[in-house]
């Protein structure tokens, strides 16, 4: 049985789950599919933890969208 993200799942690793099938994410998406109100600190971390992610302004406020371009080990 495969669990969905969020459920039994850190923050960080449902937004990891979410990063690798779905290649991008928002705040607003962390928000409601994960209750992450900090998902810029995620991020940040999976950064120093090798990952690479882009960062893309959108809209008139300039909400980030998180890109995964490549996983860590």
């Amino acid at each position: 049985m495969t669990e969905e993200p969020g459920s039994l799942f850190t923050q960080r690793e449902s937004v990891e789950m979410h990063l690798r099938s779905n290649k991008t994410i928002t705040p607003f998406e962390a928000l409601r599919a994960y209750g992450c109100f900090r998902l810029g600190s995620i991020i940040h971390r999976l950064r120093r933890d090798g990952w690479q992610i882009e960062t893309r302004r959108e809209g008139a406020a300039g909400h980030a969208r998180y890109t995964l371009i490549k996983a860590g080990a």
